[in-house]
């Protein structure tokens, strides 16, 4: 047996004895997946040359197929299994997560979508569609850009919001710079998607900005308080072009599948008081809107 297949065997049997990989280095890790896809060879410079040139396991897995090819000792086939594991571990967090978790705060949220723009390179949206209790019914990417934008049709997910009979929607989407902080384009599409699935009857919960692993709620950060009003009154006008093209197609979605709740206009919300929280929306308390006492609790 030669000297690099005694050394597959002693670390694959040092991999299956271990509780986790916590403290064990990159590379290290890095060896145990390339044996399953390099076969009789010593794979320790690859793991090691993927390390120096990525800095780290994740910078490996994430960077591109062209990039992992000028590795040497990479071919195309191991590029593609470096790539396709990412896909993997985001659908097992996934699953472990369960389908319909609920959701009673921002950072419920954070936990249900990082999972799902684990190795995505590009801005993507998601809608997580929820019930009167706050239980996720549904969740469905509904844009897809580029590096630094994507394109949104808010019509297409007010329809989607009122035809799965949601009481909430939560909208998330990624900022491929690693920065989380929201954008003035982000705050004008939150107020143009709050009014249109207003006018339907359901609220927006929050919109969650992801930024590697971090993230950003437009609701903990006061977006949607009344001290914010003025802010929101601007940006309104800033997109009023916008609203009043997407009327008419709003007023049809109605016709054809009903409101969840009380239609309401932007007057409406800047008029509802809540004392106690100083927003105008209750946005995580879904006790208010199911009519229930208590803070939403479900069993």
């Amino acid at each position: 047996m030669a000297e690099h297949d005694g050394h597959r065997e002693r670390s694959k049997a040092e991999g299956r004895k271990r509780e986790n990989f916590d403290d064990y280095p990159d590379y290290r890790v890095l060896e145990l997946i390339l044996f399953n896809v390099i076969p009789r060879r010593d794979v320790t410079p690859t793991a090691r040359a993927l390390t120096a040139r990525f800095g780290s396991l994740a910078g490996v897995l994430e960077a591109p197929i062209e990039d992992l090819l000028e590795v040497e000792g990479v071919g195309q086939k191991t590029a593609e299994y470096l790539k396709f594991l990412p896909k993997v571990f985001r659908k097992y967090v996934l699953s472990a997560l369960g389908l319909h978790p609920l959701i009673r705060n921002p950072h419920d949220v954070g936990r249900f979508v990082l999972p799902k723009f684990v190795g995505v390179d590009t801005e993507v949206v998601y809608i997580l569609l929820l019930d009167n209790r706050g239980r996720v019914t549904d969740c469905r990417r509904v844009g897809k850009g580029g590096l630094d934008s994507v394109v949104l049709n808010i019509n297409e997910t007010a329809e989607y919001a009122v035809s799965h009979k949601a009481s909430g929607v939560i909208m998330a989407h990624n900022h491929t710079s690693g920065v989380a902080l929201p954008s003035i384009p982000d705050m004008k599409a939150t107020v143009l998607v709050m009014d249109a699935l207003s006018s339907c009857g359901v609220r927006l919960v929050d919109h969650i900005v992801v930024a590697d692993n971090d993230y950003v709620s437009f609701s903990d950060n006061g977006f949607f308080k009344k001290s914010n009003l003025e802010r929101i009154r601007a940006l309104r006008e800033a997109v009023a072009g916008e609203e009043r093209e997407m009327a008419a197609q709003l007023m049809e979605i109605v016709k054809k599948h009903g409101t969840r709740g009380e239609p309401e206009s932007p007057e409406d919300r800047e008029n509802t008081e809540d004392a106690e929280n100083g927003d105008y929306g209750y946005w995580y308390d879904f006790s208010v809107h199911s009519g229930e006492s208590g803070k939403g609790e479900t069993k």
